[in-house]
């Protein structure tokens, strides 16, 4: 791969809503991240508490954060800010990602030389899930299997939105974006429509992606 922190720019694409409480963290995971060439485009969805406050106060000391929102005559909801931010995103390559989890610091990094270095459409990670304790867990199910396309939709696999990094111009020419019709398993839907186009892909053998689980 070309010089490691310029070759290539990555947009990370978050919708926010009312995260105050944990938005800090996720930021920071992200600027703290080794490979230096990204955007964070966060697409607000009418938060009503201080999230955006936070969020002006990350992009006062780092211009790489972009706060974008949500046309109020737009239907609400994430997928609707998704597909905002990947029509405003200049990244070769994307990443969605959850305005509560956490990138580790080499994410960018691994994800995108393994992605460039197998010519592939995606780049699929290993990932733990944690609760607000800190415990970290992982589930008995792969990430990732050579039939990538007929385990997902089976559920043998668990892959989410933000163990994947896309290149833009495979989802561009296939003319995928998030279904904003759809109350649950969106990310589901996007992950199989985007697998059953036969995409290269190849896996990162890191653990790169820690999902945050509520409820708890």
């Amino acid at each position: 791969m070309r010089d490691q922190n310029t070759a290539y720019l990555v947009s990370i694409i978050i919708p926010i809503f009312n995260r105050e409480a944990l938005i800090v963290e996720t930021l920071q995971s992200i600027k703290n991240q080794t490979y230096l060439n990204w955007e964070c485009i966060l697409v607000d969805d009418g938060s009503t508490d201080q999230t955006i406050e936070v969020i002006k106060s990350f992009i006062e000391k780092d211009q790489r954060f972009v706060l974008l929102k949500r046309p109020e005559l737009e239907e609400k909801g994430a997928n609707v800010c998704r597909n905002i931010g990947m029509a405003k995103s200049s990244g070769d390559y994307l990443v969605f990602f959850d305005s509560d989890d956490l990138m580790v610091s080499t994410y960018l990094e691994k994800q995108l030389q393994n992605i460039v270095n197998n010519n592939a459409d995606l780049s699929v990670c290993k990932m733990d899930f944690f609760e607000k304790n800190d415990r970290y867990f992982t589930r008995k199910k792969p990430c990732y299997h050579q039939e990538l396309w007929e385990n997902y939709v089976t559920r043998q696999l668990t892959i989410l939105t933000g163990s994947v990094m896309w290149r833009k111009r495979f989802l561009d020419s296939h003319h995928l974006n998030f279904n904003i019709k759809l109350q649950a398993a969106q990310e589901w839907d996007f992950i199989s429509r985007g697998l059953l186009h036969a995409p290269v892909h190849a896996f990162e053998d890191s653990l790169l992606y820690h999902s945050r689980i509520h409820g708890f």
